[in-house]
């Protein structure tokens, strides 16, 4: 994988069910995320523990979403399923100080998937490259930034 200053270094392969989330559609797609992060937090119970960004990279469309019971005021926000299945995750310690970092990270995980040797493992553009925000009160504890992924050895489990 493609050395980024705070990205793990190990990646592993992980199925996840899928998340019904409460979300912000950004409005410039990838470049609006943090306004969309800034206006999903401003509407959540605190403390709150993650929340999730959702890129759909081809259709270049973003949301900034949390589980429902963390959402204070639902009327501006849309209903969106994280897909579930297999990905492939990395970790960003200390986020906050590497915003900028997180889309150079996340193509990282993606080329790695591509890079893959020994195994069929490609990525699945129709389902978005997900980030799970970790906090710990109101300090920024860690990032997981998911790739999905599709495997013929993975998919017969």
């Amino acid at each position: 994988m493609a050395s980024v200053e705070g990205l793990s270094e190990g990646l592993n392969i992980f199925k996840f069910k899928p998340v019904e989330l409460l979300a912000i559609e950004a409005e410039d797609g990838v470049l609006g995320a943090p306004a969309a992060h800034r206006q999903l937090e401003s509407q959540l119970t605190e403390p709150f523990d993650q929340t999730y960004g959702l890129g759909f990279t081809e259709q270049e469309i973003y949301f900034a979403g949390a589980q429902p019971e963390l959402v204070e005021d639902t009327s501006r926000l849309t209903k969106v399923t994280l897909p579930g299945g297999f990905y492939a995750e990395a970790y960003m310690d200390n986020w906050q100080d590497k915003i900028d970092m997180i889309g150079v990270a996340l193509r990282a995980v993606e080329e790695w998937v591509r890079n893959a040797r020994g195994i069929d493992l490609w990525v699945d553009s129709r389902r978005p490259n997900v980030e799970v925000y970790r906090h710990v009160g109101q300090t920024a504890a860690n990032l997981a930034l998911r790739v999905p992924v599709k495997t013929v050895r993975f998919d017969q489990v």
